[in-house]
This record gives structure tokens, sequence and C-alpha cells, in this order.
């Protein structure tokens, strides 16, 4: 049994957890938005936690997406333009960090043949879904097969030769139901794993 001063310190401990939890999920849906992307071939929608600053190409006005003086925003309006099928995010408070998702239904990274009465999922190599390097991009980290709650995924980091070039980061991310390839484009050095790896699958209406 607890004596008084003990039990009350006890209860006082839980409270301030249970406040320290509510302030945190406060501050997480206050400084992030959530964004839903599906593609049309997948059972699946994934939910996606970005920052406010964060804008979906896809959910702006159709005016809004002429721009003539900043050439990284023009890059990445032409990407979601060209193709229809990914999900492109720009910062808006630096619209040359980007986002380019591509979800679909789950792709088995092998190098084994796989038989089809066995495995209703196409195999492909790794090397298929990343870029191999060249005498312009460099791979600076590769960072092999990982694991993230219930999801395996596959990182690595490209660098352009030239002075100046931006990062490139691919997140091949699978799960049991649905694939998603993720680049992340940026300047600089951002930590952007945890908006990328923890998102949210389910199931389409």
């Amino acid at each position: 049994m607890h004596s008084g001063p003990q039990l009350a310190m006890i209860i006082a401990t839980v409270l301030a957890v249970c406040v320290g939890c509510l302030q945190k999920n406060e501050r997480k849906n206050h400084n992030f938005k959530s964004f839903i992307i599906g593609n049309v071939d997948s059972h699946y929608s994934l939910r996606f936690n970005f920052p406010q600053s964060f804008v979906s190409i896809k959910q702006m006005d159709r005016f809004e997406h002429l721009d003539t003086t900043n050439i990284g925003l023009n890059w990445i309006f032409n990407v979601q333009y060209e193709n229809p099928h990914l999900d492109c995010f720009y910062d808006s408070l630096d619209p040359r960090l980007n986002v380019i998702i591509n979800a679909g239904p789950r792709v088995d990274i092998s190098n084994k043949s796989r038989r089809k009465i066995y495995f209703t999922v196409p195999t492909v190599s790794l090397d298929r879904v990343f870029p191999p390097a060249s005498d312009s991009v460099k791979i600076i980290e590769d960072a092999g097969k990982k694991t993230y709650k219930d999801k395996t995924y596959f990182k690595r980091t490209y660098k352009g030769t030239s002075e100046g070039s931006p990062t490139s980061t691919y997140y091949f991310i699978s799960t049991k139901w649905h694939s998603a390839l993720v680049i992340v484009n940026s300047p600089r050095a951002v930590e952007i794993d945890e908006y990328i790896l923890d998102y949210e699958t389910h199931p389409k209406d």
C-alpha cells in the first residue's frame, strides 16, 4: 500500500506525463498539416504530416501555378505537370526544398526471381529504383536496408559534382500493402526522415 504522500507523488507524476503528451500532440497538430495521397492502382491512401509551410501543388488553384521568376519553383511545377501520377510538394519558406512522391501497390525488392503463383507483386532490382552514380552525380550516402515501425526502407543520397549542387535523397519504402518512392531535393542538409517515414496508411473508401 502507498502512503498518502507517495500516492500524491504518483498521481502528480502521471498528470504531468499526461499534460506533456497533450501539449506534444497540440504542438504536432499546430505545427504540421496532413496531406492525403494515393495512386489509382492502390487500395490504400497515404497520409503524410509535413510542416505548415509545405504546399501541395495538386491542391493549388491553377492560376497559382504560374510563376516566371523563381527557377526552382518553376522546375517542381513542371515535374508535377509532366507527371500527373506524382504528388509534388515544396516549402513555401524556401521553394528550393521540394518533395516528390510516387506511391502505388507494393513492389518487392529482390535479386531473386519470384514465382507469381506465390507472389502477386513484381520483383525488381533496387538499382532500377535508384539512379546510378555518374560523372555529374555522386552517391554520398547509401544507408542500405532498414526498418521503421512496420515499414522496410532503403535510403540513398546523391549530390552533383559541380559547386553548389543540391542534394537529392531517395527513399524507397515498402509495407505489405504498398510501395512509395520519395525524393527530397534541397540545397542544404535537412532532417526530414521523420516526416517521410512516419506516414500512415489508410484503406480507400
